[in-house]
This record gives C-alpha cells, structure tokens and sequence, in this order.
C-alpha cells in the first residue's frame, strides 16, 4: 500500500518560499504531554502505564513523571519536621500524607507550584533524551486540582492531553480496600471523600479535574463482557487517534457530546453555559438545547433576534445592571428570613447577621434553582422534540455537557429517555436521591433489561474540546489510483512548534530580505 507523506514540504529546495516552508515544517515537534487524573482507587496508574506500552509500540520514547514522588521530596525539603519519609508509610498513610503534602505546596507556594514541578521534571528528563530522538512523550501520573491542568494546558498547548480515567464509586471502594488491608472502612471513605472535593480551591479537587479531559477512558469491570480486552482496544484507539496512523472516526458518544457541546456555545447564562443533545434509537439526531430565557412563540431568544430579554440584556430598571434573578432571589429569601428571626424575637442580641446571612447561604438554600429564568438545557431539546413534532423522545439517549439537575432529571424519566451521557458532575442535584427507584447511576452502557432504570452514565472517549481537531483529516487519504494511503510513521497528529509567532516572523523576515534583495 502507498505511504503518506506526513511533512510534503519538508524535501523542497532551501530557497525562496521554499526556504519557508522548509523553516516551517522543521520546527515542529514531535514531544506529546500526557497528564492522567482519577479518583483513588480508579486505577489511573494501570492506565498510565498501558498507554505507555500502546505509545511504545508506536515507536515513541515514553518518559514517566510521578508526581507522588515530585510532591514527597519537594515538601520534605521545604517542611521536613512535617513531611519526612512520606513514600516509606503504609499505603493508606502514605496516601493521606501525600494529600497533605500536595495541599501544602499549593496553599503555601501557590496553587500551579505541583505542574511547576512536573515542568522541572519534563525539562530534565529532556536533557537526558539523545537528540536522534525526536518522538517522545511525558506520561505525568497524576494530576489532583484544575489549576495544575491549566498550568500545563497554557504551557504545553495542543501537545498536552489530560487523559481522565472514570470509574465508579462501588469499584473504586472495593479496590481501596484491598489496596489498603486492615485499613478503618471509615478512613478509607474519609480518603475517598477528601479525594474528589475539598472545600478549599487549593485541595484535593479531582472531580473538577476530570471534568477537563481531553480524553475519558472507562476503567469500570463489567462481568458480563471482556472487559479488559475492551480496554485495551480502548487505550489502543487513543493512541491511534493522538498519531493518526490509521482512520478513526467518532463514536456515537463522541458526536452526541459534541453536539451537546455546540449547543452549550449558545449560551448567554450568567451561571454557566450548558448544552444538551437527544438521539433518537439508532443514533440520529432529532434535537439540541441549551439553558436561556424563553420567548414568546416558542424556543428561546438568540442572538439576532430584534428584542432580547437575555439576562445579560434585560437589566435591572433602577441600578441599570444586569444580574441573575436566580441569586437575587436566593438572596431576598436570606434577608427575609433574618428578619423574620428577629421579629420573632430568635436572634440573640449581637448577632453578627452578616456571618448570618453567609451561612445560610452556604446550606441547601444555596442550591435551589427554581428562580432562574433560564429554560434549562435538557428541558429545552424535549420541549424542541414536542413542538417539532414528528419525533419521539421514546427510548432516546440524551447528551448532556453537565449532570441533569433532579428537575430536569424527573421530566427525563417521564419523557422515555433510556439513557443520559454526562461530563460535568452537579453536586447541587438530587437526582438519584429522590428518584432511586427509576434512575440509577453508572458507568457502563444501557443494555439488556436497563430499561428498568434510566442510566445517567460519565461519558468515555474523546472530549469535545478536542474532537475536531483529531477527528480532521489533515492529508490525503488516497493516492491518484484510487488506493488508501498507509502512514509508516506515527506522528501527532495536531502538532505544536518549537518556534514562537515571533521567531517565525524574524526568521521568515530576514529570508524575505535576502531573496528580495
């Protein structure tokens, strides 16, 4: 079969234009940063280390970076009295030891100072690479908070991956305990609780940090399929899809979430941009839907339209701003409530009722939804669906960029929907709790007698952010003949370069000048 030129530029004369697509194409780079991140128990090092064996059959030179071990030594240097021989504990004590030593270098040297470490540890590992080699990547296991992605991301651009490994929280806990013998079960549940969300920003944060990926890779057993051969497939599809050594194209998840994420885009929310997307039974799109304020005639306003009564556009007639209704309801709600208090003679003399006010808002009263003007996202493509007509939502699977909140999620149930694809979690929902007899959360597919319970499953495969760029073919596909191109070599496929615009710009410049004269 006829190879595929990955650079066609790259063997043109050294002159003129040429000379600039020569400078071009030989300035990119081939380096890959891979960052993993999953909760404890997840299994985020196996990955790490299969895709290091997938990558490796690619012909790259894979290097490891352990922030365990990076985040150990750096705090013992820095708090020795606090941090000593943390790597040499049990298992569940070194565990909890490194989650305060991770919390201590971001609380105290900011919160990017752990990436700040991976970054050291890349640079020095490069040194030690031979200069022949010219595919490497860095595989960092693993990531714990979202600025440290963002630190990465704005460091190392389109060449960085976070690879997020989901698996659920019955598995995860029963690894743990076998992972942690002898350990308390209540440690082990205050290590996983810790793990997913502390209160401070600068703690353990891996639920918002799986949320980022680039890539979502289902570790969760199944008994009734191979499970670790899928697996594999799955790694291996990953790498392929990265190199572009071979066709790949979407899975029915990866365009239903895509389409949910276009839809998000359209968003004007104050709160946050949310997108959702129904396929009907054999996976055709019958409708999008995005959180905004309604209008009349039906659908909600956008941009174009010669009124807008956005929140973002409809401000408020005495201060002339524009504001959330949602939270100014929530916050009428807390001043009527002090003052109820304290016509009814409640509040002790002294209170502090602004401490007051902050508390209440911290509770559940905090979470209600129900003011916002906002149609939501999910309740939006349904409605689409009815005032379409034609269609059904019978046995469809909704796509949603965040977890349906439990309004949301009981009209989910009522409408048919067979299954719902998520990313996001939404700690505020109440869906499960209230409706456990009809919704059931998962990991896995819905299939044989699932549609008992609706299925609100973490979605696996690539993430929207980056679907088309590893989705775009980049090159021809076929030859003059007619004949599919083979790639020999496994290159990525959405490189970065090792020259800035303003390196380009001198560079290009001067050969301009000298051909120029």
């Amino acid at each position: 079969m006829p190879s595929a030129k990955r650079l066609p530029l790259a063997n043109l004369p050294s002159s003129g234009v040429d000379a600039i697509h020569r400078t071009i194409d030989e300035s990119q780079s081939n380096d890959i940063v891979i960052a993993l991140v999953g909760h404890a128990g997840a299994g985020a090092t196996t990955i790490g280390d299969r895709l290091k064996k997938a990558l490796e059959e690619k012909k790259y030179d894979v290097r490891s970076v352990k922030m365990s071990k990076l985040i150990a030594e750096c705090a013992e240097k820095l708090s020795p009295e606090k941090f000593k021989n943390i790597l040499q504990k049990t298992p569940i004590e070194r565990t909890v030891q490194l989650q305060n030593a991770g919390n201590f270098l971001r609380s105290t040297k900011g919160q990017a100072f752990t990436a700040g470490l991976a970054i050291r540890e890349i640079r020095q590992l490069r040194r030690d690479i031979a200069k022949e080699k010219n595919k490497v990547v860095f595989v960092i296991d693993n990531l714990k908070n979202p600025t440290e992605v963002d630190a990465l991301r704005k460091v190392y651009g389109r060449a960085f991956y976070l690879v997020s490994v989901v698996c659920g929280p019955r598995q995860r806990h029963a690894r743990l305990i076998s992972k942690y013998k002898g350990a308390p079960p209540e440690a082990i549940r205050a290590l996983m609780d810790r793990d997913e969300a502390e209160t401070e920003a600068a703690g353990q944060q891996v639920r918002k940090t799986i949320k980022s990926g680039d890539y979502f890779i289902n570790n969760e057993p199944d008994l009734t399929n191979n499970t670790a051969s899928q697996l594999e497939d799955n790694i291996k599809r990953f790498s392929s899809i990265l190199l572009g050594d071979k066709i790949e194209t979407p899975t029915r998840d990866e365009r239903g979430l895509y389409a949910a994420w276009t839809a998000s885009l359209r968003s004007s929310c104050l709160s946050r941009q949310v997108g959702a997307a129904l396929l009907d039974p054999s996976g055709r799109l019958i409708a999008t839907g995005v959180n905004d304020v309604p209008k009349f005639g039906g659908g909600l306003y956008e941009e174009g339209d010669q009124e807008d009564f956005r929140c973002f556009a409809f401000p408020d007639s005495t201060t002339k701003k524009a504001y959330c209704r949602n939270d100014s309801e929530k916050r009428e709600i807390v001043k009527l409530l002090i003052q109820d208090l304290r016509s009814n003679e409640v509040l002790q003399t002294g209170v502090d009722e602004a401490k007051l006010a902050a508390i209440l808002r911290a509770t559940r009263l905090g979470d209600l939804i129900e003011f916002s003007r906002a149609v939501h996202a999910e309740m939006d493509a349904i409605v689409g669906v009815a005032r379409g007509g034609g269609e059904s939502t019978f046995d469809a699977t909704l796509y949603c960029t965040t977890y349906p909140c439990h309004n949301c999620a009981r009209h989910i149930v009522a409408a048919g929907i067979r299954e719902v694809v998520y990313v996001e979690p939404y700690t505020k929902s109440l869906a499960v709790e209230l409706h456990s007899d009809v919704i059931e959360e998962t990991t896995r597919p819905a299939e044989g007698d699932s549609k008992k319970k609706v299925k609100f499953r973490l979605f696996s495969g690539v993430a929207p952010r980056r679907y088309a760029a590893l989705f775009e073919r980049r090159g021809e596909a076929k030859d003059r003949e007619g004949n599919a191109l083979s790639i020999p070599d496994a290159l990525h496929k959405d490189p970065i370069f090792t020259l800035s615009h303003i390196d380009f710009e001198n560079v290009i410049a001067d050969k301009i000048t000298q051909e120029s004269g």
